[in-house]
């Protein structure tokens, strides 16, 4: 399904490259994943044409809605050195939180995210590309890092990723702050049980900031199948939706205890 938004025109200084973005959300999340390398001017673009959408459709966010997918296209021209079988399913939600968008930046890039995510039974920071520091003071534009995880997924076992969280500041062009966020799993999940498999997944998360609280839009890809059993491609996708909500929560009762 595709929505018309309202046009909005760009507002740039000299000398500063404007994008044309596309103008649904379907589109907008695939565009921002797909050019986020090119930096806070792209980023911005995107995030510009996400904002008035996510109160124009909050009620279908709030429950997850289908986004496109990622097509092998997509990936390459995101610089993903993977090869996909077919195009892997999207989904893209609100997710409510109390805290600003500061410190959810602080929390976000926070190097031993198990110690509060209920879900992350282990995590490790392996590589940093910037200086995070820098990042949290505003000096810089960006941080990233290589990570391995271990998650606790109830029934379906425990998870291990090797996993790329990358971090841009940006601002929308009523100056209003966000930060983009995409991680990239292109190797999958090794799972300890055999009912699922996920071959790779990969996500991107834009924080507005919104007076003292954030307005949060993720955006999923997962592609995941499981193994024996009929579950619709959407299940692993709703469960992210389960997951997000959860975390949200705990990332803002993290902050709170600080």
């Amino acid at each position: 399904m595709r929505w018309s938004a309202i046009a909005l025109l760009a507002v740039c200084l000299p000398g500063c490259k404007v994008f044309d973005a596309p103008d649904t959300i379907e589109e907008l999340v695939v565009y921002g994943f797909v050019g986020f390398d090119e930096g806070a001017d792209r980023a911005g673009a995107a995030a510009t044409g996400l904002h008035p959408l996510l109160l124009t459709y909050e009620d279908d966010l709030l429950e997850g809605l289908r986004i496109d997918d990622l097509s092998q296209e997509d990936i390459d021209s995101a610089g993903v050195d993977t090869v996909l079988e077919l195009g892997i399913v999207g989904l893209a939600a609100k997710v409510p939180m109390t805290s600003s968008l500061e410190d959810i930046a602080w929390a976000w890039s926070y190097p031993q995210m198990d110690e509060f995510l209920d879900v992350t039974t282990d995590f490790e920071v392996r590589t940093e590309y910037g200086d995070r520091d820098s990042f949290l003071a505003g000096t810089s534009e960006t941080y990233a890092y290589d990570g391995w995880r271990q998650n606790d997924m109830g029934m379906l076992g425990s998870s291990e990723q090797e996993f790329t969280r990358q971090f841009q500041r940006t601002s929308l062009d009523d100056g209003t702050a966000a930060i983009v966020i995409r991680e990239l799993i292109p190797d999958g999940s090794d799972m300890s049980s055999n009912l699922v498999r996920i071959d790779a997944q990969f996500s991107y998360t834009v924080l507005f900031a919104d007076g003292d609280d954030t307005l949060r839009l993720d955006a999923y890809w997962i592609d995941a199948e499981a193994i024996g059993l009929e579950l619709p491609d959407y299940f692993a996708l709703e469960q992210a939706v389960t997951s997000m909500n959860a975390t949200a929560q705990q990332v803002d009762a993290f902050i709170a205890e600080q």
